[in-house]
């Protein structure tokens, strides 16, 4: 696994996802001036192979459907679920190139 890139803020986000081509993204939910949903929509629209784990202390219920709607490989909670991050991304970028 290799960290290819981070930004603070969606757009930041969006245009380095998109300049980087990742197999996976890690987002947050929070973001500096916005929202990582915009983030997920963005680029689920204009490069929908790219996959996402949503990895957040903000873990309700609401914001998990949310997510896990738009398109988002999985939801892990900040707070309880680190140990369980590396699979995520693994079994995120297995699926992506099914």
């Amino acid at each position: 696994m290799v960290i290819v890139g981070q930004a603070e803020t969606p757009q930041d986000s969006i245009d380095g996802i998109l300049a980087v081509y990742p197999d996976v993204v890690v987002l947050d939910v929070q973001l500096e001036g916005g929202s990582g949903l915009q983030v997920l929509r963005a680029v689920r629209h204009a490069a929908p192979d790219i996959a996402f784990v949503i990895f957040s202390n903000n873990s309700d219920l609401v914001y998990r459907k949310c997510y896990l709607g738009a398109g988002a490989e999985d939801f892990l909670d900040k707070t309880y679920q680190f140990g369980e991050l590396v699979n995520a991304v693994f079994n995120a970028a297995q699926n992506a190139e099914c």
